[in-house]
């Protein structure tokens, strides 16, 4: 993709996933788009370190295979692989497998709880059928399976919780976080009825990493959507029917905005043109987030039935996973990467200090021996880019839609990993839809 020229139909702020996707679909339909983006490459959280004999990923590993997801991968011909882990979390100070295929969106798997619980609790868990409708309009992920499960099959749950969204489970919006879950207790009363429904998404990965998704987009725009690279978008300013989008480099031109960045990003963009917008922006919290990565050879290591591990410590969320066990083909035969995310107040270390708790942590949880010496290790950190449905997201989420209504042309595509497909189509479709509707609109 090459450098950008100065006047366009559409000007895609972002080169992560969605801004990407919004501008594949966008010049599908033959508009002129641009595609700005502050870092020195697209992607966004998804990249991938490939170097001989070691592929690493520096942010997510894999992505729900939403329907939209699979559309956009038979367009582009790339094809994923199922991820499904073995995975195991902390109680009382033990480790405890969890039945493989366990998730907290898909009621159908509930019933896995029952041998990790008590008689009581498994009798609870069997009553959940009984449980009446919650009554509060927005209601906290831990709320809403205390509720419906009983306390004991949310403790169970909560790790899992934690690993998808990092954040506490107890601020989290049920209907921002698991919409189809609220769904279903509304239309059906309870899970149990609604069981009979598809609510589980498979997270779906790629042979040479999560960095193959972007490398196929940026195939796909090649020659025909120009990329600005380390262009970061300073703000926006209304002149006749065109947008003024300023960088620090200069300034283009286009009808139309789509924001497909990260909410402070947006906030910072829009708070000369519009303050309102940029306070509801900042309105959405994002945790810190890194990952460490830590090489040995794979005799120093003790066995592990276990390849993702979860657990909570005070200062934040950790996830332990081995590398080579879970993705043979990214780690020469003869050694083991050993990855420890780390999401909260910690994840903010220097580089150099959390590359020593990841070690520290990693003695301390599997068992290795202080002779082990470290091969390689690589720290990645994506600081506040775990945005955080938290409870009056929805609401938030319509005020700023109403907001937006008074920057015509402007929208925002921002959000998290598990909708960037369609809210990135859905961002691309409205584009349009204004652009249409100006064309037809006499000045």
């Amino acid at each position: 993709m090459s450098s950008p020229a100065t006047n366009f139909q559409l000007i895609v702020v972002g080169a992560g996933l969605r801004g990407l996707v919004c501008a594949y679909e966008a010049q599908k339909e033959g508009l002129r788009v641009a595609v700005l983006e502050a870092r020195k490459r697209p992607g966004g959280a998804l990249h991938t370190l490939r170097q001989p004999g070691l592929l690493l990923e520096c942010g997510p590993e894999s992505i729900p295979a939403s329907s939209a997801l699979k559309r956009l991968l038979e367009e582009l011909s790339l094809e994923a692989t199922p991820l499904q882990d073995q995975k195991a979390f902390k109680r009382n100070g033990q480790w405890v497998a969890y039945p493989q295929g366990l998730s907290p969106s898909d009621p159908a798997t509930y019933a896995m709880l029952a041998p990790l619980l008590g008689l009581s609790a498994r009798l609870r868990l069997q009553a959940e059928g009984l449980v009446g409708k919650g009554v509060l309009e927005d209601e906290s992920v831990a709320g809403f399976f205390t509720r419906r499960l009983g306390s004991a099959a949310w403790d169970l749950l909560a790790p899992l919780v934690q690993e998808e969204w990092g954040g506490d489970p107890a601020q989290l919006s049920l209907r921002s976080a698991y919409p189809r879950l609220w769904q279903a207790e509304n239309q059906h009363g309870s899970l149990a009825r609604s069981r009979g429904q598809t609510l589980q998404t498979s997270r779906l990965t790629f042979a040479q990493g999560m960095g193959s998704l972007i490398d196929a987009l940026g195939k796909a725009l090649e020659g025909k959507v120009p990329f600005g690279s380390g262009q970061e978008v300073v703000g926006l300013q209304r002149k006749g029917q065109y947008w003024q989008v300023y960088t620090r480099q200069g300034q283009l031109e286009a009808e139309s905005v789509v924001l497909a960045c990260p909410a402070p990003a947006a906030a910072r963009i829009l708070r000369h043109v519009h303050p309102q917008a940029t306070t509801l922006l900042n309105q959405i919290p994002h945790l810190p987030y890194s990952s460490v990565h830590l090489a040995f050879a794979q005799d120093q290591l003790p066995d592990d039935p276990y390849p993702v591990r979860l657990w909570e410590e005070a200062g934040g969320f950790y996830r332990l996973s081995r590398t080579r066990s879970r993705f043979p083909a990214r780690v020469e035969e003869g050694f083991e990467v050993l990855r420890l995310d780390v999401v909260g107040e910690a994840a903010r270390l220097s580089e150099s200090v959390l590359a020593r708790l990841a070690l520290d942590q990693v003695r301390q949880q599997l068992g290795i021996a202080e002779s082990s010496r470290v091969l390689g290790s690589w720290v990645f950190r994506q600081i506040g880019s775990l945005p955080q449905p938290t409870l009056g997201h929805h609401r938030r989420e319509g005020l700023l839609e109403g907001t937006l209504s008074h920057l015509p042309g402007v929208f925002f595509a921002g959000g998290s990993l598990e909708r960037a497909v369609a809210d990135a189509e859905q961002a691309a479709r409205r584009a349009l839809g204004y652009l249409a509707l100006s064309v037809d609109t006499p000045m």
